[in-house]
């Protein structure tokens, strides 16, 4: 075996050692990335049934202090033109049905 043999096996060796390295690290790179996408995916979910558990609790404690308009009934309007029909205003409250009668 020459010099020249030996030199070109030790390139073939350490070539193939850092092909292996690379596809290794490939490996590993792609199992981190798994292993992160897994984590999030959790991360997501876990918080999605927490958000839905709040809203539960706050439902329930919103029906048991009676408070809401699930009990209540729809909200009432205050103020002057409360007891107007939408498209009346002051001075056209509903008359009944008659003629006016004449003088």
């Amino acid at each position: 075996m020459t010099e020249q043999d030996v030199l070109k096996d030790y390139r073939r060796n350490v070539a193939r050692a850092e092909r292996e390295s690379k596809t290794e690290l490939v490996r590993k790179i792609k199992a981190i990335k798994q292993d992160r996408n897994r984590a999030l995916k959790l991360i997501r979910k876990e918080q999605e049934v927490n958000a839905r558990q709040k809203q539960t609790l706050e439902t329930v404690q919103r029906d048991e202090t009676g408070g809401g308009p699930d009990k209540n009934g729809p909200e009432q309007e205050s103020g002057p033109f409360s007891g107007l029909e939408s498209g009346q205003g002051p001075g056209q409250e509903e008359t009944p049905d008659q003629e006016p009668k004449a003088p």
